[in-house]
């Protein structure tokens, strides 16, 4: 499977799988062109991390800050990178916008952030993570609830394919569900839940 479609057809089976249905302007998808703007922002990588006290000097060599400006959320990536977009349909027949960001390691890791626009309380984490397993002919290794930046949230480690293995954690806001994660062959293991941990961590929520 190619690697970075792999981070934007892992979101659209994840809404598929998980929806619970979304009433009103909840399940309007969110015009980001609206203003004229590109809707998404590439920060220097010798600015501060924005949302976060952590200075530039302590990313590692490469890493940059990566805005998406409609939710807000900041993130670092191995390089720069301008977001994948897609749609679902949600059970009422309207559209959800999916966005995905993600770059390939020089050690041939895929790393990356998606976003969903819709409702946390929408959305069913463990069918999304159940729809991704189905969908990648996976088998689940651990998956653990857990609290991020104060929000629900399960983290998963999953070996899928030949000798692949995707570690990613699905995060419920008020406003939207997220995911961040990485993925490369099980071989580089160590490599990959390093670089998932780099970028977990950088997260900042608005």
């Amino acid at each position: 499977m190619p690697r970075q479609p792999l981070l934007i057809s892992i979101a659209v089976v994840m809404f598929a799988s998980a929806a619970c249905g979304v009433d009103g302007p909840a399940a309007e998808p969110t015009d980001i062109n609206e203003s004229g703007a590109s809707g998404d922002e590439i920060i220097d990588p010798e600015t501060l991390n924005e949302g976060s006290d952590e200075p530039a000097a302590d990313r590692p060599a490469g890493w940059v800050t990566v805005t998406d400006e409609p939710s807000g959320a900041t993130f670092l990536l191995p390089d720069p990178t301008e977001p994948l977009k897609d749609t679902a349909v949600t059970e009422d027949g309207g559209e959800v916008e999916l966005r995905n960001y993600a770059v390939t390691t020089d050690d041939g890791i895929e790393v990356g952030f998606n976003i969903i626009e819709t409702p946390g309380d929408s959305y069913d984490l463990e069918a999304g993570i159940a729809g991704v397993a189905n969908t990648l002919g996976g088998e689940i290794l651990s998956s653990e609830d857990t609290d991020l930046l104060g929000h629900h949230a399960v983290d998963v480690e999953m070996s899928y394919g030949d000798d692949m293995f995707v570690v990613f954690t699905l995060i419920s806001t008020e406003d939207y569900v997220m995911q961040t994660l990485a993925s490369g062959p099980e071989s580089e293991r160590p490599a990959i839940e390093a670089t998932f941990e780099q970028l977990t961590e950088s997260l900042e929520v608005r």
